[in-house]
């Protein structure tokens, strides 16, 4: 399996839109599953910071996450084009038995919470794609679209403008493409800020 990670994120715009009927009649529904995902940096380098252009970016993330079914970790490294804008990550991730022991461990090694993010996704399949619908508590409700099989060889800024236009026809909706995940989103709205 590919550890690298290419996906856009949305906001449909109208709540008048078709996405879940065609998601019910030409995806294959995979699973709902309620998530906690507890993120950490290490406390004397931020993985936060404010780039040439005055934006504030993070391009490692290490993540705890917690699920009915399964639990894991998770490191990702961003890779950004010469403006700062998202391209892809390198995503590395593995199950863990227990989280709170892995919480521990990265106590101990000196790292501290940065957010935690609690979702309810429903994930689809259809083509190349996975579809998630997330729920995403004091965020609200998300669209992701992400490539199943991903390689170096593929044409990255193609393949998003192929899936962002996917997902306008599939929900026959404006949307509006979100920068940056879940817990930047969080803490940018509540002010949380090691920078």
């Amino acid at each position: 399996m590919s550890n690298i990670e290419i996906e856009i994120r949305v906001k449909i715009i109208s709540s008048d839109n078709n996405l879940d009927h065609w998601l019910k009649n030409n995806a294959k529904f995979v699973s709902t599953k309620e998530q906690e995902d507890t993120y950490y940096e290490p406390v004397e380098h931020s993985f936060l910071y404010t780039d040439n252009n005055g934006k504030q970016q993070a391009d490692k993330w290490l993540r705890i996450r917690s699920s009915s079914n399964e639990n894991s970790v998770c490191y990702k490294m961003v890779h950004r084009d010469k403006d700062g804008n998202f391209i892809y990550a390198n995503e590395h991730e593995t199950t863990v038995g227990d989280t709170q022991t892995m919480k521990d461990v990265l106590t101990s090694l000196n790292y501290k919470e940065l957010c935690t993010v609690s979702k309810k996704r429903m994930l689809w399949t259809h083509s190349n794609y996975y579809i998630c619908i997330d729920r995403v508590f004091g965020l609200g409700d998300f669209v992701e679209v992400e490539i199943v099989n991903s390689s170096k060889n593929i044409k990255i800024e193609e393949e998003k403008i192929k899936m962002l236009n996917f997902i306008k026809t599939i929900s026959s909706s404006e949307v509006e493409k979100v920068e940056g995940g879940y817990p930047w989103l969080l803490m940018k709205k509540n002010n949380i800020n090691s920078i």
